[in-house]
């Protein structure tokens, strides 16, 4: 029995032994669609070529919950960490195909650091309502390998 599992049958009182992916699903999304709303609304500070505009440096490590999600090296996306072995970010960003890397731990994602972890994703969970080039649904839960990152909120 997962862990979530245990946290939704206690907290709505469900009975049934094994709950399903989707539910799972649809509760996480629920919840930290929320929390990603408040990091977007003020939580992020970018540096120089990052695309922020006016943005400010943060003070480094003070964000460990922040993700980024690459291949090959590159950054493609952002993503939050939600648990030890989830990233949350947009459905948008899924390449199943050629693998993501989640790094975690980096103040600045350009240097090699030795605060930052490199963990291989294991599975995609993109919302089950998301049609690809449409706004609406565009969330994915990643499983990783776990990490020795809390994820700070």
């Amino acid at each position: 029995m997962s862990c979530c599992g245990f946290i939704l049958r206690r907290r709505f009182g469900w009975r049934s032994q094994r709950i399903e992916e989707q539910e799972v699903l649809y509760y996480i999304t629920a919840m930290l669609f929320k929390i990603l709303l408040l990091l977007c609304l003020g939580c992020f500070s970018g540096a120089s070529g990052s695309g922020i505009v006016e943005g400010t440096e943060s003070k480094p490590h003070s964000r460990p919950y922040m993700v980024s999600l690459q291949q090959e090296g590159l950054h493609l996306c952002g993503g939050a960490l939600v648990r030890k072995d989830f990233v949350l970010t947009s459905a948008h960003c899924n390449d199943s195909k050629f693998g993501l890397t989640a790094v975690l731990g980096a103040h600045n994602i350009t240097k090699e650091e030795k605060s930052q972890q490199r963990i291989q994703v294991a599975r995609y969970h993109v919302h089950p309502n998301y049609k690809d080039g449409l706004f609406g649904f565009d969330v994915m839960l990643l499983k990783v390998i776990l990490c020795h990152i809390e994820p700070g909120f």
